[in-house]
């Protein structure tokens, strides 16, 4: 490690806090180690003199084209009247990142009070106040207290502004400024077009939100399909049962162990997503939906007591997820609440009604657990995803103990509905049946005699009526938790954060909102129909918000990994591709597939780091499992794979499996190797800065700083000088080594 002497600063202190520097004010200063410029250099004053109009005019001077003169010292004044307005054409549709607000300086600021902001690509269809609010390309944005000046982040196209009063009162606006581009001179010219035809390194910037890991060649196609044609690809591609992947998978171990019995051991799971991963690489934006559902709706098969031999259910589970990535949110929601896996790992398995006599009650915690983390949340939301306040300002809960105690007596009566797979003999089948026993593929079945069948009200206030069946009591449940107003923002936020960024504005929860409370067909719950709307939205595909202070997220560590495999492609002599992560990657960098430590994820949606993030209202979820044991942990875990082997290949027979845990064990004559052939050549014949060009645009995006750049240059170049036997290989894994650690990669914007 002496070689790295140079960078170990460079390397080191992004991950443990030293060079993440915050400002004050979030307008100029870093994020993350990222720098970033205020609003007001990068974007202009678009409103300028625009045309304007108002809903009317006071007397004298005070007219609507004061309000974008831009002299703050004059105003204009409508006469006193509900739900005075006016408003501003650009022109042309817009980038519109900020609207700044200049309130009147010598009298009546209260006069903005409870005002809206309306942005719209086309016209208003009316100066009606409600009409406009619900006009279906138009969004809204509140100001509840005026100051001297407001500040609104936007970040979506448009074309129309309208500023208009909730009440009765004067307008007066000293000045009104739209912080933007106008679209055919931004970044993003092509938003608007029919194919979305990004440049290289916008292309990475899309795959990288769209995929758990790509490689040149797929930037490149890309870069000449265009961003939609890709999409269209990926949501008609047939998928393939995770599960029967999962079946293969031991049937092949169980050759290779030749053990008496088949075996289904927990790190199978890893060997199938692996294999599964590694061979089908086109069906890249279904195993990235996946993996993001799966930590919204979790269940871990770390669970040993569930998952002892019995992997397959685990597998099956992400079946769910897996072949409804793009399906009905509905579907997920009833489907994991009958399965075997889900009802063992909350306790929604053989759960009772109430026994006066034992003083027994229903478990309460899939119940609390459907609605906290896999619908409604903690409290209520606007469609935006800001929390709605009582009259005191405070969150109204979305639901209380009584609504829990009442949806966990929907759920009493489920069981196992058969058994005899894969390793069990028939046993009855009856309530009683373990799940231990139960088959894990076969949704649980409803015992009617152990379900409460008195009358409950769930939490939208709808009463079930006694004396119904099991199944209708349930049924009934998901319908009203699915459809209850929250689950469009919430699910949204999750997504979001997972896909693109961490901290969406409230603008791009309600585009993404509105397509899950409606897919443009009349249907609720298109989980397609909101993919496509995070991906394609202004803030996730503007490059000319790349430098908003909020933009951007920390990558997963299972997701850097999986990056470095799929950018360049791994080979064994075997072609199996078998990687226990559990080994590696649970306790060194607190992230493996599948093996959340609890239903609450690896880290929380709400994590935000203490002293900076917080203190910004801000969030910074993937930063709860990352310090500085974590992040030398990965350094290493990255260092070792590009310079002794990806992973140790599980693929030979290990004796010992008598211990009840281990049936293969690392193969030294299988070992997997990362394909760097294109990036030798490229160095061989072009030279180091041609490899640096090539490897900015496949791993950071297109944002390798120049900084970064030529520390990583400089010191490669000193190794080749002065280290003997320093080979071209060696140059290439070091570049890829020193670009993975930077945050110019691992810090996704």
């Amino acid at each position: 490690m002496e070689k790295y002497i140079q960078l170990l600063f460079f390397i080191c202190l992004p991950f443990i806090g030293i060079t993440q520097t915050y400002p004050d004010h979030f307008g100029k200063g870093q994020y993350n180690g990222l720098s970033v410029s205020s609003s007001h250099e990068m974007a202009n004053n678009l409103a300028l003199n625009k045309p304007t109009s108002q809903s009317s005019n006071y007397a004298g001077n005070f007219l609507s084209n004061k309000v974008n003169d831009g002299n703050i010292n004059t105003f204009n004044a409508t006469t006193y009247e509900a739900n005075a307005w006016w408003e501003v054409d650009l022109g042309a549709v817009a980038i519109i990142r900020n609207i700044e607000i200049y309130n009147r300086i010598n009298c009546c600021p209260e006069r903005l009070d409870n005002s809206y902001i309306f942005v719209s690509d086309v016209p208003f269809t009316t100066a009606n106040f409600d009409t406009t609010r619900r006009q279906a390309t138009v969004d809204s944005y509140h100001i509840e207290t005026a100051g001297d000046t407001i500040n609104l982040a936007i970040n979506r196209t448009g074309r129309y502004l309208r500023i208009q009063l909730a009440g009765t009162n004067y307008l007066n606006i000293s000045e009104f400024r739209v912080l933007g581009a106008l679209a055919q001179n931004s970044a993003l010219s092509t938003l608007n077009g029919a194919a979305m035809m990004p440049d290289m390194a916008a292309a990475s910037r899309f795959l990288s939100q769209a995929t758990l890991g790509y490689n040149y060649e797929e930037i490149e196609y890309v870069n000449q399909i265009g961003i939609d044609a890709w999409l269209e690809e990926q949501f008609n591609m047939p998928p393939k049962s995770f599960l029967e992947q999962h079946l293969k998978m031991t049937n092949d171990v169980n050759t290779v162990v030749q053990h008496p019995y088949d075996l289904d051991y927990r790190h199978y799971l890893s060997f199938t997503f692996y294999q599964t991963l590694l061979e089908r690489p086109d069906d890249a934006l279904r195993f990235k939906v996946a993996n993001a559902l799966s930590q919204i709706l979790v269940m871990s098969a770390k669970e040993f007591g569930i998952f002892f031999n019995r992997t397959y259910g685990a597998a099956d589970y992400y079946d769910i997820l897996y072949l409804n990535a793009f399906g009905n949110y509905q579907d997920i929601l009833h489907d994991i609440s009958y399965h075997v896996s889900m009802g063992a790992y909350l306790s929604s398995y053989q759960n009772r009604k109430a026994d006066f006599g034992l003083g027994t009650q229903p478990d309460e915690n899939y119940a609390r657990e459907i609605m906290q983390l896999f619908s409604i949340g903690l409290n209520e939301l606007n469609n935006d995803g800001t929390e709605k306040l009582d009259a005191d300002g405070n969150p109204i809960p979305t639901y209380d103990n009584e609504d829990i105690r009442n949806l966990a007596r929907v759920f009493t009566g489920l069981g196992g509905s058969a058994t005899g797979f894969p390793n069990y003999p028939s046993l009855p089948v009856n309530f009683d049946l373990s799940f231990k026993h139960s088959n894990y593929t076969i949704p649980m079945t409803m015992y009617e005699d152990y379900h409460d069948t008195n009358e409950k009200t769930l939490v939208d206030g709808t009463i079930l009526p006694a004396g119904r069946s099991g199944y209708e009591d349930i049924n009934d449940a998901i319908d009203a938790l699915f459809n209850h107003p929250n689950v469009g923002p919430f699910i949204s936020i999750r997504l979001i954060q997972q896909l693109v960024k961490s901290n969406p504005s409230p603008a791009y929860v309600n585009r993404v909102a509105n397509a899950f409370n409606n897919n443009g067909s009349g249907i609720r719950g298109d989980l397609g129909a909101v993919v496509e709307a995070i991906l394609m939205d202004p803030e996730a595909r503007d490059c000319t918000l790349l430098d908003d202070p909020k933009a951007g997220k920390l990558i997963q560590p299972l997701e850097r990994y999986t990056n470095l495999l799929l950018a360049f492609g791994v080979n064994t002599p075997s072609g199996r591709f078998w990687f226990r992560d559990d080994q590696v990657f649970d306790f060194k960098t607190k992230q493996s597939f599948m093996r959340p430590p609890s239903v609450f994820n690896y880290y929380s949606p709400f994590y935000a780091e203490g002293d900076y993030v917080a203190a910004n209202d801000m969030v910074s979820p993937e930063f709860q499992i990352l310090n500085a044991t974590s992040g030398i942990y990965y350094m290493n875990i990255i260092e070792d794979a590009l310079k002794v082997r990806p992973f140790d290949n599980h693929t030979i027979n290990d004796p010992n499996f008598n211990d009840g845990f281990l049936t293969t064990q690392y193969n030294p004559d299988d070992d997997p190797v990362i394909e760097l052939g294109d990036e030798i050549n490229i160095v061989n014949t072009q030279g180091l800065s041609a490899l640096l060009d090539r490897l900015d645009i496949l791993l950071c995006r297109g944002h390798l700083s120049s900084g970064t750049r030529t520390i990583i240059e400089n010191t490669i170049t000193q190794y080749q000088n002065n280290v003997p036997g320093y080979s071209t290989e060696d140059a290439v894994k070091d570049a890829i080594y020193f670009i993975m650690v930077s945050p110019d990669y691992t810090i996704r914007i």
